[in-house]
């Protein structure tokens, strides 16, 4: 492995491209999750906030199984060829929180109530914390984007 000039090993190989799908996984879940922000602003009087809801809306669950697909490809991959890293139980950890979500999400449309949707959302903001354990600087700063959305998003509605 090379080493950064801070001192962090750097993934070489087959290690690069999963640490980046992680990475990448990230960022796909934080652009699922604006879709919370953008859910109550469908009536909004800026077009640009009721068309990205709208285009949200359509990708959410899109981006939700991607995400899931993505995390367990770069989950997989790390438990096989560094199971004893000391970042794979916050990755289960993370990975086992994501099927939560993925199991509410695919039954919010097959059981119809408020309660699923709360728990859908819940375990989304619960995942927010695990992954700043597991992923360190990328969910750093794909949640400060994601709340920068939000800032944006009043700024447009003023």
């Amino acid at each position: 492995m090379s080493v950064h000039s801070h001192g962090e090993e750097r993934p070489e190989g087959g290690a690069e491209i999963f640490k980046f799908l992680g990475t990448l996984a990230v960022f796909l879940g934080a652009a699922s999750f604006s879709w919370v922000w953008f859910k109550k602003k469908m009536k909004s009087p800026s077009v640009l906030v009721r068309k990205t809801g709208k285009c949200l809306y359509g990708v959410h669950k899109l981006l939700g199984w991607i995400t899931l697909t993505i995390v367990t490809a770069h989950g997989l991959y790390f438990l096989i060829t560094k199971p004893d890293d000391h970042k794979i139980f916050t990755g289960l950890s993370a990975f086992t929180i994501l099927l939560m979500i993925a199991g509410y999400g695919f039954f919010i449309k097959r059981i119809r109530n408020k309660r699923m949707r709360v728990v859908h959302r819940y375990l989304g903001i619960l995942w927010a914390p695990l992954l700043l354990l597991h992923a360190g600087g990328s969910a750093i700063v794909a949640i400060i984007a994601t709340l920068a959305v939000w800032a944006v998003i009043r700024m447009l509605e003023r």
